[in-house]
């Protein structure tokens, strides 16, 4: 058996030599690049774009109910729009509105139910009212004053809010960077996991904050606390660098297995690495091979080249044979 186990071992490693280099945790060289895509998203979105929107957060569209109102509905939501505590009537109302048409009349009334549902103390009102200063009609675009309603949302604990105005900072001749983190780590305290993720990138990369490893830490604690695997990986990169002990090492494989059940494909291919180069890796494979699985689910190519390695060697089902069984249980 100890043969047997010698021989897996050997020909796992030769199939994965290519990756066996990436079982440590290195801090990923594309970070820098990755927020700056982010930031070019937000700004795409700030612009008017619906798809980068709805993939930054769903708070970036219409925070309202989108079940449409009957005409009775209408009526009946209009007059509560009218007393102190019509927040809510005068935010479905314009809601119903603006997804029943583009007219420009139309969006006119909706954003005098947004306004009246801001003043009344709403946040989502507020940012109701600047998504449709930002999106709506196009006689009624009004980037500045959309700002202003978000800002309200913000200062009331709306992250999606504190996004948006993230992204107006980029905007101009000379993008904001302090005042962008400023919005992102609002964001986070408003309970956005992947805003302090962003915020600890201006302390890890010195833009927009003096440069601070103990601050980033703190951030990418917060986010992953608020269930952000990307938070969660990060914190995982950042300790493993003065990790000393196993103790340190096994918490640190902890992040990375928790970034993983939070679906970042990047930590399940990573735990299944560090699985490769461990001392017990034989008793450990079908671990590896799951962890292998998951990041082939999850679109991590590595991911996927570890468990048809493992899977061809033990005898167990090819990705193909997974895939018909899965087939065949619809």
């Amino acid at each position: 058996m100890a043969f047997r186990a010698t021989g897996i071992f050997a020909a796992v490693l030769c199939m994965l030599s290519a990756h066996s280099a990436q079982a440590q945790i290195d801090p990923p060289d594309e970070m820098t690049s990755d927020a700056e895509a982010l930031m070019a998203q937000q700004a795409r979105c700030v612009a008017g774009d619906l798809d980068d929107c709805a993939l930054l957060s769903p708070n970036f569209m219409i925070p309202g109910d989108r079940d449409l109102l009957t005409e009775e509905e209408q009526r009946e939501h209009g007059a509560n729009c009218q007393t102190e505590a019509g927040a809510e009537a005068c935010l479905r109302l314009g809601v119903s509105i603006v997804v029943l048409t583009s007219d420009l009349s139309e969006h006119q009334r909706a954003r005098s139910y947004f306004h009246r549902s801001c003043e009344l103390g709403s946040a989502r009102g507020c940012e109701a009212m600047s998504t449709l200063l930002r999106r709506g009609a196009p006689e009624i675009i009004d980037l500045e004053v959309a700002a202003e309603f978000d800002e309200q949302a913000c200062q009331q604990g709306r992250p999606g809010a504190c996004m948006r105005l993230a992204a107006d900072a980029l905007l101009g001749d000379e993008p904001d960077m302090p005042t962008h983190f400023d919005y992102w780590e609002r964001a986070c305290n408003a309970g956005s996991g992947m805003s302090c993720g962003t915020a600890a990138l201006a302390y890890q990369t010195g833009i927009g904050r003096d440069q601070d490893d103990n601050d980033a830490e703190t951030w990418l604690e917060r986010g992953c606390e608020l269930e952000d695997g990307q938070s969660c990986f990060s914190l995982a990169n950042h300790r493993a660098r003065t990790a000393r002990n196993q103790r340190q090492r096994n918490a640190t494989f902890e992040l990375v297995t928790r970034a993983c059940d939070l679906e970042h494909g990047q930590a399940c291919a990573t735990a299944a690495h560090i699985i490769l180069r461990g001392e017990d890796f034989a008793r450990r494979m079908p671990e590896m091979m799951d962890y292998g699985l998951r990041a082939c689910e999850l679109g991590e190519e590595s991911g996927c080249e570890i468990y048809d390695a493992t899977a061809a060697i033990m005898g167990r089902p090819s990705r193909a044979e997974l895939n018909e069984a899965s087939s065949d249980d619809e």
